[in-house]
């Protein structure tokens, strides 16, 4: 209420603003933790809903929660990048267009991997 009235005897108007209307309950609390993170000045008692487990964090505190250790082979591998074009056809399809080996190299190989970024 302060801070209304603060807006209020600067001769300005509160606007309300609905940022995304027709959610799961779920879905909600998820957008109004993210709403939350992204305004610092708000006067919010309370944080969102799993913003100490999910909320806003830099890049390289989410590799580090979310990365795997790095792999290390035993064995020739190939890891093959299909990027977008996975979205467009199966994974097969795209693994095909993305690569192009010749046959004598992939008989070498004991593992190939798809990753698919987006």
């Amino acid at each position: 209420m302060a801070r209304i009235r603060l807006i209020n005897l600067a001769d300005f108007e509160v606007s309300h603003v609905i940022h995304r209307h027709g959610l799961t309950n779920n879905t909600a609390l998820a957008v109004e933790a993210a709403l939350i993170d992204a305004y610092p000045e708000i006067t919010n008692i309370m944080d969102g809903k799993g913003n100490n487990e999910f909320g806003a964090m830099h890049s390289s505190e989410i590799i580090k929660k979310y990365c795997a250790e790095t792999a290390n082979f035993k064995h020739k591998a190939l890891l093959i990048s299909v990027n977008r074009t996975a979205l467009e056809s199966s994974l097969y399809e795209a693994t095909r267009y993305a690569w192009r080996l010749r046959k004598n190299k992939a008989k070498k190989l004991k593992l190939s991997f798809q990753q698919c970024k987006v």
